[in-house]
């Protein structure tokens, strides 16, 4: 990633019916932070995405860092699931021009391989076969990094 790039984000966003993953990536796709919000914080998670005043995200924060207030929010990714629809319209409104929906078919199976690459398996654990094991949390977040990084494959950032 060039310097250049380096404060750029991209947001992905894995809209459900009661919360919403999110997670801020670079364009490489290396994660920055993840978190996970109740649907009825939406406004607030858009203001805030909105003013970059990121701090305010530290309640919300599962995986990562908080990005530097000086970030600049270059494209928004969201899922298409069920529930995207009445997100969509807020982004819209928001008016950040560069949105663009994902098919986020498998994407919390996908999330899930992500959380055991992220929080490697104990002892015993190991001798499970993954697919078989169960995260200690949600994982909405990775699949909103799911979701950001076939926004970037697709789009071929």
């Amino acid at each position: 990633m060039t310097d250049k790039n380096k404060n750029k984000l991209i947001l992905g966003i894995d809209p459900g019916r009661d919360k919403i993953g999110f997670a801020f990536v670079n364009f490489s796709g290396d994660l920055i932070c993840s978190g996970i919000f109740h649907k009825r914080n939406v406004n607030k998670f858009i203001n805030i995405i909105k003013t970059s005043e990121f701090w305010e995200l530290l309640n919300y924060i599962i995986e990562g860092h908080i990005p530097e207030n000086n970030s600049d929010l270059q494209l928004i990714f969201i899922g298409n699931g069920t529930h995207s629809h009445d997100l969509i319209k807020i982004i819209q409104e928001f008016g950040h021009g560069r949105m663009m929906v994902i098919d986020e078919k498998n994407s919390t199976i996908e999330a899930k391989n992500l959380y055991w690459k992220i929080h490697k398996p104990g002892f015993l654990l190991k001798f499970i076969p993954e697919k078989l094991r169960s995260p200690g949390r949600d994982v909405d977040d990775l699949a909103a990094w799911v979701i950001a990084l076939r926004g970037i494959k697709n789009f071929e950032l």
